[in-house]
């Protein structure tokens, strides 16, 4: 009697060490997908940015051919 009531009193502290452990890992994991959503929100912003630069000298480059500059012609038709 008193062996099985000393296994179940190591079972009860093994299963409370597990839950704690388990709860941590958690803990960890949550903590690291915030971390990694705020990195993917910087980065979409950081693509938003980048897409419209690109937008904008693509416009910049149109308005200077149109503006008659001969060495943008000529260069696109050596290519």
């Amino acid at each position: 009697k008193i062996k099985l009531e000393r296994k179940r009193a190591r079972n009860r502290i093994a299963a409370r060490k597990c839950r704690t452990r388990k709860l941590e890992r958690i803990a960890r994991l949550e903590e690291r997908v915030a971390e990694l959503k705020g990195q993917n929100n910087q980065l979409a912003n950081s693509a938003t940015s980048l897409r419209d630069q690109v937008c904008k000298l693509k416009r910049r480059i149109i308005e200077h051919v149109n503006s008659g500059c001969s060495i943008m012609i000529s260069s696109s038709l050596q290519l």
